[in-house]
Order: structure tokens, then C-alpha cells, then sequence
């Protein structure tokens, strides 16, 4: 914070000699560069660093994938952008890591985890079965189709090394992936949490309760290291640590909320109430958290993305279940997404062998 506020003054005095002084917007351009110095690589530590005997992971900028060994090349995820992938290749060579990408694993369809692909040549793509569908009208980022695509969980051997594929759409993306590698004790998660971070707007892009389920599915997976996609890694006590935050946070705010009142009289309408609120929430969270990385920068998104989940009744539809994912077959090479979808609501509706619905939900 402190930082911050020299950055504030320091924009006031840039701005007042010519005349075009404005507090808020000094005030707001000091609020960009705390977000700016959330994504510094300094956070991360960057290159490529061993983490178990099959396992690297690689860091650039504020981007971070892993590169798994096995017996008929590489497997990477994600390849991120060209830049990226360039500089992975460069660092397994002088690692002398000369074996070409046998496979490269799409955690989800989003343009910054997918570029640069090309750089790397794989044989094999894996991904979700509907990524494709959200690439039409994309820019050229040196994307390469899949050739191998699921839906659901998924397990499957490489070169004598076993993966998973665990879906954990709701977290983030329709179409998001994490990957296990269980006999390193691997957690690859792309964009859900970050070890010891306070991540802007606590999920910004997806209801609070899907993104919570979502964890806790992870949470029960079994491993000792866990990689995000963005700035760091840690063992899995830092993955729990992190997750324990998550949820202390959101139980603050809705105590705050609760006391409130927020049925009778929304505290939007009322600056007092608001500041109030904020100034409980940032008091009571400060002491626990005011040393982690991205927390004073984070806090104020944080707050109100927990305010509005909470006035909207911000819930997730219903999960998919073990028993759906069986009822959607894995499938290799291309696929109809919209077919994909028609599946779906056919075993939501009772249909597909025998009355497997799951209550209306799904997605």
C-alpha cells in the first residue's frame, strides 16, 4: 500500500504543472500499476526448474506451464505464446533436453494459453472437445488444432507416464482442464488459484459457488506440488494454505454482508454503508493476509465481487456428476461441439441409457 500511495503523489506532482491535475484519475492510475506489479516475474521466479525426476516446470514474464518426460518425447501445457514457447525451447536445450513435443495438452480454449503452439510441433493436441468453437474469429496466434479430444475426466498413458485430465469448467472456462500427474505427484492447474497470492476480484468471470466447488474437487485429488499457469508454484501445503484463504475471505464478507442487511436497502445505494463495509472487510483481513502477494492491490475487486455474488445469488448450475461424465464418451480426432451438447441435455433430461439424469443441470 505503501508503495502505492507514493506512486499517487508522485502522478499528482507529474500532472499539476501542466494543468491537467485530477486526484481520481491519479487515484486510479496508481490503482493500474498495483495491478501491473501483481503480474511482475519477480513474483514467479522465472526459467525452468525440476520439480519432481519427470517434471519441469517453466516460467516467462508472468506465464507458467510444465514439461513432462516420457518415454516417446515431450508433453507439454500449455504453449501460452510464441515468445514463450520459443524461450521453453531455448531453455530445454541448454538443459539438454533435446527430445522433440510429442504431445501438447490445451488446459482451455483462452487465446493467452493456446499461442505459440506452433513453435513447439507437436504430434498429438489434446483438449476439451468444444475448444474449437470458440477459435472462429480468432487472431492468428499460432494455434494448432487438436487432434485428440475429451469430454469429462479423463486418464490416459504417454510413453509410460499416466495423466488425468480433471474438469474443472466451472472454475474459470466451459472447457478448462487441470492435470495430474499422479506417480510425480503433479497438480497442474491453469488459472484457478495461485500459491500464496490474493488474486484480483477473487474469480472475477465465473459464479463464486462453481469456482469454490471447483477447488474443492481439486482439493481432493492427491499431490505433493502444485503448478498454476500465472506467477508461482508451491508444495501442497501452500495449495491448501491458499485455499483456506479463499474461504476465510468469502465467510467475511458474507458476515459483513449478513450484518448488513443487504435485502433491506442495498449498501450500493449508500456511500456510508459502503465505506463502512469496505473498511470492516480490508480491517479484518489485513492482519491475516496484508504480507501476501497482490492483497492491497486485490482487495477492493475482491469486496465487491463478493457483494455483487452475494445480491445476485451468484450460483453455479448444476455440476456435472461421475455418472454423466460416463454417459459422454472420451473421443479421438474431430468432433461436433454442437453434438457434444445435444448429448448433454439428453442425459440431463433422463435420456441416454437408462435414465441417468442429474436434476436440470449440467453444462
Amino acid at each position: 500500500m505503501h508503495k502505492t500511495l507514493v506512486s499517487i503523489v508522485l502522478l499528482g506532482a507529474v500532472l499539476a504543472p501542466s494543468g491537467a491535475c485530477n486526484v481520481k484519475r491519479a487515484i486510479m492510475l496508481g490503482a493500474v500499476e498495483s495491478q501491473v506489479d501483481f503480474f511482475r516475474h519477480e513474483h514467479s521466479g522465472g526459467g525452468l526448474t525440476r520439480i519432481s525426476e519427470r517434471v519441469y516446470t517453466f516460467a516467462h514474464a508472468s506465464d507458467r506451464g510444465i514439461v513432462v518426460l516420457t518415454d516417446v518425447g515431450l508433453v507439454v501445457s500449455d504453449s501460452f505464446n510464441a515468445d514463450y514457447a520459443t524461450r521453453l525451447r531455448e531453455a530445454l536445450t541448454l538443459e539438454g533436453v533435446d527430445a522433440p513435443v510429442h504431445t501438447l495438452i490445451y488446459s482451455h480454449h483462452h487465446l493467452d494459453h493456446v499461442g505459440g503452439a506452433a513453435e513447439l510441433a507437436p504430434q498429438v493436441v489434446i483438449a476439451h472437445a468444444n475448444v474449437s468453437r470458440y477459435w472462429d474469429d480468432a487472431p492468428d496466434v499460432g494455434l494448432v488444432m487438436p487432434t485428440r479430444v475429451f469430454v469429462g475426466d479423463h486418464a490416459f498413458e504417454i510413453g509410460g507416464v499416466r495423466f488425468e485430465l480433471l474438469d474443472v469448467a466451472a472454475a474459470h472456462a466451459p472447457t478448462l482442464y487441470a492435470l495430474r500427474i499422479p506417480d510425480e505427484g503433479i497438480l497442474y492447474a491453469p488459472d484457478t488459484l495461485v500459491p500464496n497470492a490474493f488474486l484480483f476480484g477473487f474469480t472475477p468471470d465465473v459464479p463464486v459457488d462453481g469456482f469454490l466447488s471447483a477447488i474443492d474437487k481439486l482439493s481432493s485429488a492427491s499431490f505433493d506440488r502444485f503448478v498454476a499457469s500465472h506467477l508461482g508454484e508451491g508444495s501442497r501445503a501452500d495449495f491448501d494454505r491458499t485455499v483456506a484463504m479463499l474461504r476465510d475471505v468469502r465467510a467475511t464478507a458474507q458476515a459483513i454482508f449478513a450484518e448488513a442487511d443487504l435485502r433491506d436497502g442495498n449498501i450500493h445505494y449508500d456511500p456510508a454503508r459502503a465505506k463502512d463495509g469496505f473498511a470492516k472487510f480490508y480491517d479484518a483481513l489485513r492482519p491475516r493476509y496484508g504480507d501476501w502477494h497482490g492483497f492491497d492491490a486485490n482487495i477492493l475487486p475482491t469486496f465487491i465481487r463478493l457483494y455483487t455474488s452475494e445480491l445476485l445469488g451468484d450460483v453455479s448450475p448444476t455440476p456435472r456428476t461421475a455418472q454423466r461424465d460416463a454417459l459422454l464418451p472420451s473421443v479421438r480426432g474431430a468432433i461436433d461441439p454442437l453434438a457434444v451438447a445435444s448429448a448433454a441435455r439428453a442425459i440431463d433430461s433422463g435420456a441416454g441409457g437408462g435414465g441417468g439424469g442429474c436434476g436440470g443441470g449440467g453444462g
